[in-house]
């Protein structure tokens, strides 16, 4: 497998600064808006993770809170929807973040979670998730994505206690280079349970204007956002990978009542003109 480097602080910068940061940063989107009247989604998590936020992210864009809520929404729909219909009995979050969907959302009990990250991150949200209550088994992992062989053993023991595995990428392979993400659609495709993936990806115009916008909010950190395939979800299929269904971010936004800010539709739109088939959104692929 092609190495996937992970986005951690050690040594350099992250893609958004540290890793926590980015993940507190998310978790801050997801807490303002489970603090709304007319919420779409409700995760009474989020402002544990999003309280120590640094101040470099204090920056709140209405287009990345309505980009970040979309996706929340369309994953969470996804994800209940694939373990009803594909009898999924195992998934992997890959690169979790403070994701806390295994103690909010309704899922089978059968269900075995894997939340998967670096050991720092791991032991914080553990900490702060101590009274809280799983819907199903919860297993953490530590991962570090520079490390081939962590999530080689960790697919490995899915493939083996699973029936059906969902593997979730989200958020994740933006900042990845394309190499790192074939590497990593190739391994995911050696391991027969691991049938289903639920991940978001990235234009090339809105690749440029989110890494213009970073730079500005940032402290001009450099291209943040690396991976954008002009050809969107069909870059996977040389590696086993083919759509099961296709989410654009602009209209679950649409959907959702979450396109408040004009920039949106724009941004979107002029992805269209560089290459039409890419995609802003979510993708769920299965396996050829």
């Amino acid at each position: 497998m092609t190495e996937i480097p992970e986005m951690s602080s050690r040594g350099s910068h992250t893609p958004a600064g540290t890793l926590s940061d980015t993940a507190a940063w998310m978790a801050s989107f997801r807490a303002q808006e489970s603090a709304r009247r007319d919420r779409r989604i409700d995760d009474p998590y989020a402002a544990r993770f999003a309280k120590n936020l640094s101040g470099r992210f204090a920056h709140r864009g209405q287009l990345a809170a309505d980009m970040v809520v979309q996706r929340t929404v369309v994953f969470d729909e996804l994800i209940l929807k694939t373990i009803a219909e594909h009898a999924i009995d195992c998934v992997i979050n890959i690169a979790a973040g403070y994701d806390t969907r295994p103690y909010r959302l309704q899922l089978p009990e059968r269900v075995v979670w894997f939340d998967t990250d670096l050991p720092d991150l791991t032991t914080r949200k553990k900490e702060l998730l101590d009274d809280a209550t799983p819907k199903c088994a919860v297993e953490f992992r530590n991962l570090d994505l520079r490390e081939a062989g962590q999530l080689a053993a960790i697919l490995e023991d899915a493939n083996r206690r699973a029936s059906r595995a969902l593997v979730i990428t989200e958020g994740l392979l933006l900042y990845l280079p394309e190499d790192s993400v074939r590497g990593l659609a190739e391994t995911l495709g050696l391991h027969p349970n691991v049938s289903v993936w639920l991940t978001d990806l990235m234009s090339p115009a809105a690749r440029f204007f989110m890494n213009r916008a970073a730079a500005r909010h940032l402290d001009h950190i450099g291209e943040i956002l690396r991976f954008a395939p002009r050809n969107g979800p069909a870059f996977f299929a040389p590696y086993g990978w083919t759509p099961e269904s296709v989410h654009p971010a602009f209209r679950v936004m649409q959907r959702i009542d979450r396109n408040s800010n004009p920039m949106i539709g724009a941004v979107l739109g002029a992805a269209k003109l560089f290459a039409p088939a890419s995609l802003d959104g979510t993708v769920l692929l299965r396996r050829l």
